[in-house]
């Protein structure tokens, strides 16, 4: 029982974080470099440790940039732009640490170009003195947009179970942010009853949000690192049996999104509590927007990702668009399923779509979401709006109740709940489990609940206060890495 406590405090914390720092969920954190044309990052090789949901802490070694002090896990995502000359800089800092060895990197999809430190089996390779003179640098040209993943080409069984290996973002020629202040007000006059603006036909002033071409539009991106960890090829490395680690057939007992196990992954990101695990993974939207969800697969084992509440088109695999005509941007081979299997060293990238069109029932209780239609698609043609549950609904004693239950079935409204229940759900949204459908990396450690899960919430366009409920998008989760 105190184990399963366990989790429910971290989901009370999580929903405290979520209603005052929901902005954090809501796009993909990484590095840019400002400078047009070019993409320069440093990185660093440290060891460190990171926390799991069950309380342990395992010993990690992992990458950061020259404004934090500390190895993160994942590495860092580097974000750059289609056409830039990218350069990357590695030096290793493992001096000291009991196997400490030779690292490098490994960029597949590109073409690549390595100097500095000593030649190796893969690449040219950082020994571990922590001297700028033993750097290597990796120099390659972005030279078409994607999602792809970078890790070490040392020893990779071993540096890659260890945390060396993060995600690579090429946007597209053309990409604009659209930030926050291009999002017009869905309700802009004093009159609730009035409706001037449609959230969702907008033009935003600025902003191009594609992630190939025209036929990939998004309004929110989401990163989600799939890793698995053994411990104790961890503990082996710690102590110095770099033999033994590599000997050791992997048995995972941790399952990660963005280096963290549920339920840490619903937390914001960078939350103090978690300094070398920077990434949260909580996934928010409204009903009728588009969600980018890219996936990298950096562990040993084949993850079958499942996204409840709707199926995950998939457009792109290793960053090429799934299309039939190079250049048009259209993904006309791409598929829709409901579980997506993340296959080792593989990328992938899907749009999520969530509405309530076809249900047969209007989600929005329109005594507290207002009686006119700006919360819906102009184009709705199902008869729909204002519709209720086509079926009774049971009362309060024959229901069992859950944390993110609002009391009310609508989207954005709350109802009576026992004393005791619910209270993790802030703004009335609808919430879906996204996890692997392997059903034994739900755990930590075989503690459940756990693993690789998280959560979409599908938020209403009002919050609990009754104002207008806008998610945060766009450059804010961007920073320089010098």
């Amino acid at each position: 029982m105190a184990k399963i406590s366990i989790s429910k405090a971290a989901l009370a914390v999580s929903a405290v974080a979520l209603g005052v720092t929901g902005g954090a969920f809501a796009g993909v954190p990484g590095y840019v470099d400002p400078t047009p044309g070019s993409a320069n990052f440093d990185l660093t090789v440290d060891a460190g440790y990171i926390s799991a949901a069950d309380g342990s802490v395992i010993y990690m070694w992992g990458l950061h940039t020259p404004d934090r002090s500390l190895m993160q896990y994942p590495a860092p995502t580097l974000i750059v732009n289609e056409g830039d000359e990218v350069s990357i800089t590695l030096t290793n800092c493992l001096d000291g640490e009991a196997a400490a060895e030779n690292t490098s990197l490994i960029f597949p999809g590109f073409d690549v170009t390595a100097t500095g430190g000593v030649a190796g089996a893969a690449t040219r390779e950082a020994a571990p003195t922590c001297n700028a003179a033993d750097s290597v640098t990796y120099t390659f040209t972005a030279d078409h947009a994607g999602t792809f993943l970078y890790q070490s080409g040392t020893n990779i069984s071993v540096q890659s179970e260890m945390g060396l290996g993060g995600a690579l973002i090429v946007r597209p020629t053309g990409f604009l942010h659209r930030d926050e202040m291009d999002i017009p007000d869905a309700r802009p006059t004093a009159d609730p009853t009035v409706a001037t603006e449609d959230p969702f036909n907008y033009v935003p002033q600025s902003g191009n949000q594609i992630a190939y071409g025209t036929g990939t539009d998004f309004d929110y991106e989401y990163l989600y690192v799939l890793t698995d960890i053994d411990p104790d090829i961890h503990e082996m490395v710690r102590i110095g049996d770099m033999a033994g680690a590599k000997s050791r057939d992997g048995k995972a007992v941790y399952w990660m999104i963005n280096g963290r196990a549920g339920p840490d992954t619903f937390f914001a990101n960078d939350v103090p509590w978690l300094p070398t695990q920077p990434y949260g993974s909580m996934t928010q939207m409204q009903p009728g927007q588009k969600v980018l969800v890219r996936t990298v697969s950096l562990g040993r084992d084949l993850h079958p990702f499942h996204t409840h509440g709707n199926n995950l088109r998939v457009v792109a695999v290793d960053g090429n668009l799934l299309s039939s005509v190079p250049g048009s941007g259209i993904p006309d081979l791409g598929f829709s399923d409901f579980t997506v299997s993340g296959i080792p060293g593989q990328t992938f990238d899907g749009v999520f779509e969530w509405s309530d069109l076809g249900m047969g029932w209007d989600i929005f209780d329109e005594a507290t979401q207002h009686p006119v239609e700006w919360h819906e698609p102009s184009a709705r043609t199902d008869g729909t709006h204002g519709g209720v549950i086509p079926v009774s609904l049971p009362g309060i004693p024959d229901l069992t109740f859950g944390g993110f239950y609002s009391g009310s079935p609508y989207l954005g409204s709350f109802g009576q709940l026992p004393p005791g229940e619910g209270g993790l759900n802030l703004n009335g949204g609808f919430f879906y489990m996204w996890h692997s459908h392997n059903e034994k990396e739900l755990v930590n450690n075989d503690i459940f609940p756990g693993g690789m899960m998280t959560m979409l919430i599908v938020e209403p366009f009002l919050d609990g206060n009754g104002d207008q409920l806008v998610i945060p998008r766009g450059s804010i989760f961007e920073k320089t890495a010098n």
